[in-house]
């Protein structure tokens, strides 16, 4: 915020025109040229004989200027503006002219919009000019929360580049450790607004928790016998129970860190809490106090209830880290009646 207050206090002229071959053109149209225009412009009181003389010539226009996507249906020639806007001056009017300008429905409807997400070194360059259009032109922020985002550096702490040969391909990580691996390794280390460097090994070790959720989950499954689906699917839980209550306290402080946009501290403790206390712990413990217990006993049911609700809480508190082996694993649930729809459509 004192950034962009900073940029507004000290506000510059702006030029908005690019000579550039590509780009939104500015659609401007001269009546016999934009050479005659300009001339006119630099010699106050001349008309156009009087350039057709100067400069031996025949003009067919009047001189004028004409603002538009295409020339009026009136005589004379009319030449196109050949520059282009600077990309930020048209980036800059995004939040209103995606959704049919102002006068559109979808604006109607969707603005002022809740969040711009960019990274922190285009702050000045887009955020300030959203927020300058969308006041001029609306009268209203175009958003209320920017949050800034950081870059994905070399392993060694420099810039990926072209020149340099040093960037990653994300398709090749996706294909060596899968793209949960990757986004929760971004969420761990790029923090809001500052760089990272990117680091195999722990993506690498992502992919190990990514494979403990999937096997724990299918060990869980492999657990509840065919004939015990359905009373495991409408046993009541014990809310009281002490690991019940754990498991809605580690949602609370994951759900506060993710509205403190601390996604960093979220991501850490989805994986200490799943890894170290459901699959160390409790499903070892729920182990023990099922071993001897008969299939579709009271208390086998209770248990096995008890560990599919903690699974189901855990995947849903989990998936805005990793959404790809969440929803499979949640699938799976469905196909067996012990969920529905998407993991998705929850409510943490």
């Amino acid at each position: 915020q004192r950034a962009l207050e900073f940029f507004y206090e000290n506000i510059q002229p702006w030029c908005i025109s690019r000579q550039l071959w590509w780009g939104q053109r500015i659609p401007v149209w001269y009546s016999g040229g934009k050479k005659v225009y300009d001339w006119l412009n630099e010699n106050e009181g001349k008309t156009v004989k009087d350039f057709e003389t100067e400069f031996n010539t025949k003009v067919t226009g009047s001189g004028d200027i004409y603002v538009g996507e295409n020339p009026p249906k009136k005589e004379g020639e009319w030449e196109a503006e050949t520059d282009m806007f600077d990309t930020w001056f048209s980036s800059g009017q995004w939040p209103y002219t995606t959704l049919g300008g102002v006068n559109g429905e979808d604006f109607k409807k969707y603005y002022p919009t809740q969040m711009m997400i960019h990274a922190r070194d285009i702050l000045f360059w887009w955020s300030a000019r959203m927020l300058m259009f969308g006041i001029y032109r609306t009268g209203k922020v175009p958003f209320n929360t920017v949050f800034l985002t950081g870059m994905i550096l070399a392993s060694d702490g420099s810039k990926m580049s072209k020149s340099k040969g040093n960037g990653i391909e994300p398709q090749e990580v996706f294909d060596k450790y899968g793209a949960d691996a990757l986004r929760l390794w971004y969420y761990s280390d790029a923090l809001p607004g500052s760089n990272a460097p990117i680091r195999e090994e722990k993506i690498k070790g992502n992919r190990n928790f990514v494979n403990k959720i999937w096997n724990a989950s299918r060990f869980i499954l492999m657990n509840i016998e065919d004939s015990e689906i359905a009373k495991v699917s409408k046993q009541s839980v014990n809310m009281s129970s002490e690991r019940i209550k754990r498991t809605e306290e580690h949602i609370k402080i994951v759900s506060k860190y993710i509205s403190k946009y601390q996604f960093n501290l979220g991501a850490e403790v989805i994986r200490e809490f799943f890894w170290h206390q459901l699959c160390d712990i409790w499903i070892e413990e729920i182990k023990g106090e099922i071993k001897d217990e008969e299939i579709g006993s009271e208390r086998r049911i209770e248990k096995l209830s008890e560990l599919l609700y903690i699974l189901k809480r855990n995947l849903i508190v989990m998936h805005p880290f990793i959404p790809f082996i969440t929803e499979s694993v949640w699938q799976e649930l469905v196909k067996l009646k012990l969920a529905e729809g998407l993991v998705m459509s929850q409510q943490i």
